[in-house]
């Protein structure tokens, strides 16, 4: 069933308005919106009607979007305002961000739109709601200093529960919303201790508390406690304490208490949230400076070993040396899947190499009591996916049923071929791939299984999980263009099957053909080599002048800057880092474009580069040599770049 929008656009061009409607057609909206390319008319359709989303192309002759923004803010309306913009670059776009804008977009990429629109409605939607209940509030704070009469009318209908108790604490009256909010009957709570309703813990929190506002009649404190819910469950309540004791008729303390339990929900999911973006960010700059130091190993490991001269016993020692930087960066890659950090590149893939390569890493998250069997299909068709997000399903799946099976169990991967009877399915294919994960752990009740695919709902108890997991693995697979499904039983298990398109390409290799460092082209050309990072530098500098290359090197983006505009008619090609000091990789690519746009620009980076990236996958158009690279690697792909020329 389609969700109705409002969306108003500010926009000249119609044709690239009907692509932008069209989009959220797709997305499941109905939409009704309205065009307009000028102030006036900008101004107009505000006073017609509230809207859900503004769009606004950021550059129209005669008026700007920045000035729609402007515009559309003064007004205090809380609305998501969305640039869509054939021209805007990062430096705008993060201009753009701070005046108030929520997101952007280029026009043709709306691969973000629908995920990114969603949020942002419902940013809006607890930001309208937070008000709402930040009003009612005060509202409730000053009704309860009005006369007798509309206090005992307040006390009937007021959403929160209104406890009116003795110095005893004993309960002399309550509102009828205690029924709503604790399930309780107000009559049989009435002559009872509050003490009784809350939490042990909380218990002498409460007493100091009366304590305080017995003592101070002006005193009017405010304390957060559990309460018992007729079910047996707590309810966190925001407590607010005043001494009305001899002012008839309500001639006791009054005890406002609001259940906040959702909002103490938010605010644990909030903080879990910042505590995985620091862990992110963390695996992300040790996986940039990790991969810096392979790069340098791997490489000159590799120039060493093409040294004819060298006996039987250092190659084989320089081999091992590696090998063991292959694994660290296999290591780093699983690391950064892990914490959704990785650049992600889909490809044709070989499902099976995947999950045999992972096999060590899962039987690691699993443990010993867990026994892990595989049933790979040797005749399993080519998916087209990325390794990273394969890899990020797999353990995700192996987490959590290692989590349903405490005393230890079975876990089952398999895969197979499968020709769909329907191919009109969600995903439009009907070749193919199957991956089932399956579990002989506890299950799934039927209540909980309806929501375990959206984000932050779990079953595990406070500490032990995010609900980040399964809603992951779901939108990895729908990002792929596959499907998930899942079954489950309480005491028998859980199985997960998911499909991915099956293509009609051989895999691509994982490295660079096992062809010789000697045996790649090297070429005449000048290359302008910016990176920060001294031994890769050196590194990456050394293999393309043994190829003859001609190489000017700088160590940050002003230095590499200053040498693309003084040699910009010599340089042939743009080799440069993603993050750099100063200025960074995307911004000095940005000036490179502008002084030649035909001037070919190869990116490197150790992890998902917001300057790179969509949503963690690389942006049409840029070319990524991706760290820790081996020197046969540097030198095909720099060929490959000058060759398109």
């Amino acid at each position: 069933m389609s969700e109705p929008l409002a969306a108003l656009l500010v926009e000249d061009d119609e044709d690239d308005a009907v692509l932008l409607l069209r989009e959220l057609e797709r997305g499941g909206y109905e939409v009704t919106h309205r065009r307009v390319e000028t102030s006036e008319a900008l101004e107009e359709a505000l006073d017609e009607r509230e809207w859900d989303v503004v769009f606004a192309d950021y550059s129209m002759p005669g008026f700007r979007g920045t000035d729609a923004l402007v515009m559309v803010r003064e007004r205090g309306l809380d609305v998501p305002f969305m640039f869509v913009s054939g021209t805007i670059g990062e430096a705008v776009a993060v201009n753009a961000m701070k005046a108030g804008a929520n997101d952007y977009f280029v026009k043709g990429d709306f691969a973000r739109l629908i995920p990114a629109l969603g949020r942002e409605l419902r940013d809006a939607a607890v930001r309208r709601e937070h008000r709402r209940a930040e009003e009612e509030r005060e509202a409730a704070v000053e009704a309860l200093r009005v006369s007798e009469e509309r206090h005992r009318l307040l006390f009937e209908h007021i959403a929160d529960v209104i406890f009116v108790i003795d110095h005893g604490a004993r309960v002399r009256y309550v509102s009828a919303s205690l029924r709503r909010v604790l399930g309780r009957d107000p009559g049989k709570v009435v002559e009872r201790r509050v003490l009784g309703l809350i939490h042990p813990e909380d218990a002498e929190r409460a007493r100091k508390s009366f304590d305080q506002v017995s003592t101070r009649a002006d005193a009017r404190p405010k304390v957060e406690l559990r309460m018992e819910h007729a079910d047996g469950s707590w309810r966190d309540m925001d407590c607010e304490l005043t001494n009305l004791v001899g002012k008839p008729p309500i001639d006791g303390l009054v005890v406002k208490a609001r259940d906040v339990t959702e909002r103490k929900r938010l605010e644990r999911e909030y903080r879990q949230v910042q505590k995985l973006e620091s862990v992110g960010r963390l695996a992300g700059g040790i996986a940039h400076d990790f991969n810096n130091v392979l790069t340098a190993i791997l490489g000159n490991a590799e120039l060493l070993l093409a040294d004819t001269t060298l006996t039987t016993e250092q190659r084989d020692d320089l081999d091992q040396i590696r090998r063991a930087a292959e694994h660290a960066s296999r290591l780093t890659s699983q690391l950064l899947a892990f914490s959704s950090r990785q650049v992600l590149a889909p490809k044709p893939l070989d499902l099976n190499d995947v999950i045999e390569q992972l096999i060590p890493m899962l039987n690691r998250l699993v443990g010993e009591t867990v026994e892990l069997r595989t049933v790979l299909d040797p005749d399993l068709g080519i998916a087209h996916a990325d390794v990273g997000q394969m890899e990020q399903i797999l353990m995700n799946l192996a987490v959590n049923a290692k989590d349903a099976m405490p005393a230890g169990g079975r876990l089952s991967v398999r895969t197979s071929n499968v020709e769909r009877d329907d191919p009109a399915g969600e995903s439009g294919a009907s070749r193919v791939i199957q991956l089932v994960v399956e579990d002989d752990g506890m299950g799934i009740d039927d209540a909980a299984l309806a929501y375990i695919f959206e984000p932050f709902f779990t079953t595990k108890e406070a500490g032990k999980g995010t609900g980040l997991g399964l809603s992951t693995v779901y939108g990895i697979v729908k990002q792929s263009g596959g499907e998930i499904e899942v079954e489950s039983e309480e005491g028998r298990g859980t199985t997960f099957t998911i499909h991915l398109p099956r293509v009609d390409e051989p895999p691509a290799p994982d490295h660079a053909d096992e062809v010789e460092f000697d045996d790649v082209p090297g070429g005449t050309e000048t290359i302008l080599l910016v990176e920060d990072d001294a031994s890769v530098r050196r590194l990456a500098a050394r293999v393309l002048r043994r190829l003859g290359y001609t190489v000017l090197e700088a160590g940050d983006g002003a230095s590499g800057l200053r040498l693309l505009r003084e040699e910009r008619e010599a340089i042939d090609l743009l080799f440069t880092d993603a993050f750099l000091p100063g200025v960074s990789g995307g911004e000095l690519a940005d000036e490179a474009r502008e002084l030649r746009p035909d001037l070919p620009i190869l990116f490197m980076s150790g992890y998902a580069a917001p300057v790179l990236t969509d949503e963690g996958v690389v942006r049409p158009g840029v070319i990524l040599l991706g760290k820790p690279f081996t020197a046969t690697e540097l030198a095909q792909k720099v060929r490959e770049v000058l060759s398109r020329r």
